[in-house]
């Protein structure tokens, strides 16, 4: 008998010390589950996963405790179930306890910040002529910004027909940036930093005096214009 009471008293410690690490683990657990909710934060930019595409909204899980909502006006096309987003973190909560997030304000901050880039790096930057302005042109770069790109920075020639720039999508340098609402773009930086580069490139490989083909491609009244291999002679 006193061995039988002896069993059930090591059962009953063996019990209270598994208790004792369940509520261990569940502690450890929700501690890390409010920790991992506190990273979270307006103004915060995140990738989210598409769960569900309603009549006026797309639903995101971005790991938070509920699903973000999106204004499906935000997209140009529905995104499909299962895609990866870029999200902004607009509100933590609304009427019904979602969040609310914002594509089109993860991709102006992002796109932002690689316009600023581009220029602080010295690197080309693609963009669409929309239309012609007074002294050049209007240009829409990463999608949202508006710049400027005037008419003697379009070319490395004279431009006879500015028109014809209209709807072209172009490489460009930033030569100025002084915040969202004033970029001043140009081509014709580029075009000169494409040109340095296929002059070294092919004078390292020929010297003068040597022979080469090329091909007219106009002809003017004080000369013409010769395409040595991409190069304009």
């Amino acid at each position: 008998m006193a061995k039988q009471d002896e069993l059930e008293l090591q059962d009953d410690v063996v019990r209270e010390e598994d208790g004792k690490d369940n509520e261990s683990s569940d502690e450890a657990f929700n501690e890390a589950f409010i920790e991992d909710l506190s990273s979270f934060s307006e103004g915060l930019i995140v990738e989210g996963t598409v769960v569900a595409v309603t009549g006026d909204s797309i639903l995101v899980d971005i790991g938070y405790k509920s699903e973000g909502e999106i204004q499906k006006s935000e997209f140009k096309q529905d995104p499909e179930q299962g895609e990866k987003i870029r999200v902004m973190i607009v509100r933590m909560e609304n009427r019904e306890g979602r969040l609310v997030l914002s594509k089109q304000k993860a991709d102006e901050i992002v796109k932002w910040d690689e316009i600023r880039k581009s220029f602080s790096e010295g690197m080309p930057i693609e963009g669409k002529i929309a239309e012609k302005t007074k002294g050049g042109f209007k240009v829409i770069v990463e999608d949202n910004f508006q710049a400027f790109l005037p008419l003697s920075q379009a070319s490395v020639r004279r431009i006879e027909k500015p028109e014809d720039f209209i709807g072209k999508e172009l490489l460009f340098k930033i030569d100025k940036l002084n915040g969202k609402n004033n970029i001043v773009l140009s081509h014709r930086a580029y075009l000169e930093d494409v040109r340095a580069k296929q002059l070294e490139e092919f004078f390292s490989t020929k010297h003068v005096g040597d022979v080469i083909e090329g091909v007219v491609k106009d002809i003017v009244n004080y000369g013409a214009f010769v395409d040595i291999g991409g190069i304009d002679g």
